[in-house]
């Protein structure tokens, strides 16, 4: 990766493979107001070269801001990635700072299943897919048809109801287990004490009908699971 330089804003495009749904009005106007305050953009975008120009690989929102705020410039440092390499990293930077989760890794994964033709088992170990992602993933790549992937690609469906569409057994049975919660997970508190069966799994299946973006935190044998809305606990019992 090389140091930070200034590149002017003209030269940057955005992705052509965004990792979000749609891009965040209040997570603009925070950075906007960071840069129109004095502080500027804290981190350098993520850029690569191409022969379009600069395309971002991590920073769209700064971007976006800086376009408002009228910057002639960003801070940025060049990465060397062809477009999968692109992807995969804009997924694991975000993911390491708990700013996406199951929805946008199955977007990845969809993404480089099927554009980029990578293996199941190559997609597996990029981006650590459980079973119910691997099935999830499946059913949006083998049972809906081209339309449908495309509005649930663009966000204009959510995953929750591609996968209802795809007809998959699993999301039908959780939904089940779920619906007299659904109004409730949207904004709530929740305790939950588990006795065995697979965590990672459980956890999976609660961030999946969580409203916002899930941040899971682990100490000892208590599970946290944060929204802006919602604070799950799941207390392993052994």
């Amino acid at each position: 990766m090389s140091e930070v330089q200034y590149i002017p804003i003209s030269s940057l495009r955005s992705p052509q493979d965004y990792i979000r749904y749609s891009v965040s009005r209040e997570t603009i106007d925070k950075i906007k107001s960071d840069i129109l305050s004095g502080l500027g953009i804290q981190t350098p975008l993520l850029v690569r070269e191409t022969k379009q120009g600069y395309e971002v690989v991590d920073g769209v929102h700064r971007l976006i801001a800086a376009q408002e705020a009228k910057l002639d410039k960003v801070p940025c440092r060049v990465v060397y990635a062809n477009d999968t390499e692109a992807l995969i990293l804009a997924f694991k930077v975000n993911a390491e700072r708990k700013n996406v989760g199951a929805k946008e890794k199955l977007k990845v994964a969809w993404i480089l299943l099927n554009k980029y033709a990578k293996s199941l088992d190559e997609v597996k170990a990029e981006l650590n897919l459980t079973r119910v992602d691997v099935h999830r993933l499946r059913m949006l790549s083998e049972k809906l048809d081209a339309e449908t992937q495309d509005k649930w690609l663009k966000g204009e469906i959510s995953l929750r109801d591609a996968l209802r569409l795809a007809g998959s057994p699993v999301e039908g049975k959780r939904k089940a287990m779920v619906s007299r919660e659904t109004m409730r997970i949207s904004a709530c508190k929740m305790d939950i004490k588990l006795f065995g069966g697979n965590v990672e799994e459980v956890v999976n299946a609660i961030c999946s009908i969580l409203d916002g973006v899930a941040v899971v935190e682990r100490k000892d044998d208590v599970i946290a699971i944060r929204t802006e809305t919602c604070d799950v606990k799941i207390y392993l019992v052994r």
